[in-house]
């Protein structure tokens, strides 16, 4: 079996990330700085989640610019009876793109819907969330779908 294990440096996925937003309140560091040191560490891969839809459009558009990266959109649980209209077309305007040149946006995310107590109770977040995914995978708005496909 030991000689089955690769040897050679580590290499990561990072799979949920927010490169070139500032930590705490700080100056967010540019972008490729802080891709040129996560590769440098052995990430060969990162997905960028986006919280609303300013940041789901960034993450998308970061994410064409680079062949390691791919992106979430999404609606932080805060915000979510707020609607999710808007990140339902920016899903529809990316799946659009994505069919002509690949496909970058890999999920819904940022949904939230473990945390119980923040903002939205869990039952709204959920239907309102699972009618964003529902455009990611099929395409159009048709009402909130579960994981399994039931309405």
């Amino acid at each position: 079996m030991a000689d089955q294990v690769r040897s050679g440096p580590l290499r990561w996925v990072d799979n949920h990330c927010h490169p070139g937003v500032g930590a705490r309140g700080a100056d967010p560091e540019p972008l490729e700085d802080v891709l040129d040191d996560a590769r440098s560490h052995g990430v060969i891969a990162m997905v960028v989640v986006g919280t609303d839809v300013a940041s789901s459009r960034r993450c998308i558009d970061s994410a064409r610019l680079h062949h390691d990266l791919w992106a979430t959109a999404g609606v932080h649980p805060h915000d979510a009876t707020e609607g999710t209209h808007e990140l339902r077309d920016l899903v529809a305007e990316a799946r659009s793109v994505d069919a002509e040149t690949g496909r970058k946006l890999v999920a819904i995310g940022e949904c939230g819907l473990e945390s119980a107590g923040a903002g939205a109770g869990v039952e709204g977040r959920e239907g309102k969330l699972r009618s964003a995914a529902h455009v990611l995978l099929h395409g159009e708005p048709r009402g909130a779908v579960g994981v399994d496909g039931e309405r």
